[in-house]
């Protein structure tokens, strides 16, 4: 606190420097008023906060950090009948980068002309502005955005377009603290009306905010302090304060450079309305209302969800594998089977039986060639030993070296190890045996470094596949059978974590909560998991009621049900409709009550 302190009283002081530098006869902005009731009722201190929508008009370089796409609607009524009206959209990305659109207009209408003596009708006069923003983060603790800006500017039938452009930064000091500063109209949209030329002045806006939740209370608050520097004007502070309750409330207060402004806000599920009022000196109070939405899901449910895709696409992607390793290994034993070359064919099935599910027709196939070879080798032995010698392993040697120059290395050598049983002395074979170790020991060392590189990257499909092809290789082979059971753990995690969210999504928070638990052993700093057990424990902490559960049709139905159940003496399917019910409102004191009572009546 002392150095947030210190900061401000280095600001105020130079603020209060500047203003005594400067002369104060330029203009500013007409869209100097602001944008949204949220930040107004804060003084318009918004600078080095900029967490919502409005970021667009504030400071670009805090669209990143917004967690899901949001719109928001502002209206004013300003003396006169003179309208103020501001829109924007933003859509966050990956959360580290965020994009942005608004409109805004200042304008009055139906303004009367007329002559010293005669009405001539009526006319309008406004000015519009369009804003596209894009914000990007260049370290954990810095980011930056840009402004383009079009203007418009139009009186009765006369009208004129220029363009400019805003840039400006958002700074984290430590970890509640953030500096943000804003280089507004930088270059400042140039406008002509018949001879009249006009440019938008440049501001210079620096800003901090302090925002923080209160201990373990359910209040946050958030302190905000702007230093506005326009173009040949004297400097201006804005200062706010805002404190909000979980459930929704919010209060708001701020000094707008010579007016006090307060707020409220109202929070509900991913609605917030704002209101704002600020004094205005000599002239009408001004109320400001405005609407936020948010829609989607945060960039933080989207990565969970896409890793969840990726390891249900994994699961796919593993079964598939397995399917087509075994696949291409029985078409190759079928063909050696059909050829006569037995050990081949036999070698074969073997890798085809660690790809099967059902063994059935391998171990028959395993059994007919087993027997079938030893029937050739009692034949053999009846033969002149010469023939055994010549002819007998010159064929596997042939054989085996068709299935290395074919890549198949793992066949090659099983049937050069045959060779060697029937020819220990053969010196093509020897070679051959060389090769083909050479080449399985280059097998192995680039699939472990495409499996390590991948588990890096969290592509935990391709390592997985990686680690295996080795293992087909080398089934002692302490690494890959390491990173395989690393590569598959991670897999579940993700299948878990994603069946977290979709029962957290369908307000299932006992169940979520075990997904989510099963994730944290598998990996205790998964970060997505630890914050979605905190917002189920946020909603299910407190005990609820029978009048909470007819709030909701469809699980005051579930209950009514459970029931009937029960009095017609079912008691087991009162127990599985009410534990449905604990689900979502684990704490509900007449449930447990019933389900207590059910259990007592099913021992009786």
């Amino acid at each position: 606190m002392r150095r947030l302190a210190g900061i401000i009283a280095l600001l105020w002081l130079l603020s209060s420097w500047v203003a005594a530098e400067s002369g104060d006869g330029g203009t500013e902005s007409v869209f100097n008023l602001g944008a949204g009731a949220r930040a107004m009722g804060m003084g318009n201190g918004f600078v080095g906060l900029a967490d919502d929508a409005t970021a667009v008009y504030y400071n670009p370089a805090g669209l990143p950090f917004l967690q899901s796409q949001q719109v928001t609607f502002l209206h004013t009524l300003l003396f006169e009948g003179t309208i103020y009206d501001f829109m924007a959209y933003v859509y966050p990305y990956k959360g580290t980068q965020g994009f942005g659109i608004a409109a805004m207009r200042l304008g009055t209408d139906d303004i009367g002309r007329r002559d010293l003596v005669t009405d001539l009708g009526q006319f309008d006069a406004s000015q519009m502005q369009v804003i596209l923003s894009y914000g990007r983060r260049i370290s954990s603790r810095l980011s930056a955005g840009a402004s383009l800006k079009l203007a418009h500017q139009g009186i009765d039938e006369l009208s004129a377009y220029g363009y400019g452009c805003d840039l400006a930064a958002r700074f984290a000091i430590f970890k509640h603290l953030h500096a943000g500063v804003q280089l507004q109209d930088l270059v400042g949209a140039r406008l002509k009306l018949l001879s009249a030329k006009e440019r938008t002045p440049f501001t210079l806006k620096t800003g901090l905010a302090y925002q923080r939740q209160l201990g373990n209370s359910p209040i946050s608050g958030a302190l905000t302090f702007d230093l506005d520097k326009p173009e040949n004007r004297s400097a201006k502070i804005r200062t706010g304060f805002e404190i909000v309750h979980k459930a929704g409330l919010a209060l708001r207060t701020g000094y707008d450079r010579d007016n006090f402004a307060f707020g409220m806000g109202i929070h509900y599920q991913n609605i917030s309305f704002d209101y704002a009022y600020k004094f205005i000196n000599k002239l009408t109070d001004s109320h400001r209302f405005s609407l936020t939405v948010d829609f989607g899901r945060t960039h933080e449910e989207e990565a969970a969800r896409q890793k969840a895709l990726e390891s249900e696409s994994g699961q796919q992607y593993v079964s598939q594998s397995r399917r087509q390793s075994l696949l291409k290994e029985l078409e190759k034993a079928d063909r050696y089977y059909a050829k006569g070359q037995l050990d081949s064919a036999l070698a074969a099935y073997y890798r085809a039986d660690a790809f099967a599910e059902d063994k059935t027709y391998i171990n028959g196939q395993i059994a007919e060639l087993q027997k079938a070879i030893q029937e050739r080798q009692k034949s053999e032995t009846s033969k002149p030993v010469v023939d055994t010698a010549s002819r007998q392993p010159m064929d596997i040697i042939q054989q085996a070296t068709e299935l290395y120059l074919e890549g198949a290395l793992i066949a090659a050598r099983d049937l050069a190890s045959v060779a060697h049983n029937y020819y220990p002395n053969s010196p093509s074979l020897d070679t051959l045996d060389g090769n083909i170790q050479s080449a399985i020991r280059a097998a192995i060392r680039v699939n472990l470094a495409k499996a390590e590189n991948a588990m890096s990257r969290a592509d935990y499909i391709t390592a997985y596949d990686g680690y295996n092809t080795v293992l087909q290789y080398e089934p002692d082979n302490a690494a890959a059978r390491d990173g395989s059971k690393r590569a598959e753990k991670s897999l579940n995690m993700v299948q878990h974590l994603s069946l977290g969210l979709d029962y957290f999504n369908q307000e299932k928070y006992m169940s979520a909560q075990r997904e989510f638990k099963t994730v944290l052993q598998l990996d205790p700093s998964n970060r997505v998991a630890s914050e979605y057990l905190g917002r189920i424990d946020e909603r299910v902490k407190e005990s609820t009621t029978l009048e909470d559960l007819q709030k909701d049709d469809h699980i005051w139905q579930i209950y009514l049900n459970g029931l009937e159940a029960f009095r017609q003496g079912n008691y087991q399917m009162a127990i599985d409709l009410w534990e449905q019910v604990l689900e979502v409102y684990p704490h509900n004191k007449n449930t447990l009550e019933n389900i207590a009572q059910a259990r007592l009546r099913l021992k009786k």
